[in-house]
């Protein structure tokens, strides 16, 4: 299960490195291009990952979608636990610097 979800996440982090690699393909003016689906799958063959991934997600479409709202979920709480997290330690900061006045102010 861990290596499966190893798989999709570096489809979702570097797509265009885990589908196609580091491979080139010459164009009609015979430039070096980086592949791309438009390249065609004789020119640019995907990894097998990316095959995998992609025909998986093709049978069972409700997979795609739910790992799209499931990443969208992800960073977003990630982005608030983060603020959170800022916002609690500088009131902490904060209500500790105006008690050490309050005991100075005693003495």
């Amino acid at each position: 299960l861990c290596s499966i979800c190893s798989m999709i996440e570096i489809l979702s982090i570097a797509p265009q490195y885990a589908t196609f690699g580091a491979r080139t393909y010459l164009d009609e003016n015979g430039d070096t291009e980086w592949c791309n689906m438009s390249a065609g799958a004789d020119a640019c063959p995907m990894t097998q990952i990316a095959q995998i991934i992609n025909r998986f997600y093709a049978s069972i479409s409700i997979a795609g979608i739910a790992f799209y709202f499931g990443t969208w979920l992800f960073i977003g709480m990630f982005i608030v636990g983060i603020a959170i997290s800022v916002f609690i330690s500088r009131s902490n900061v904060a209500a500790s610097v105006t008690e050490e006045e309050e005991l100075e102010d005693d003495l």
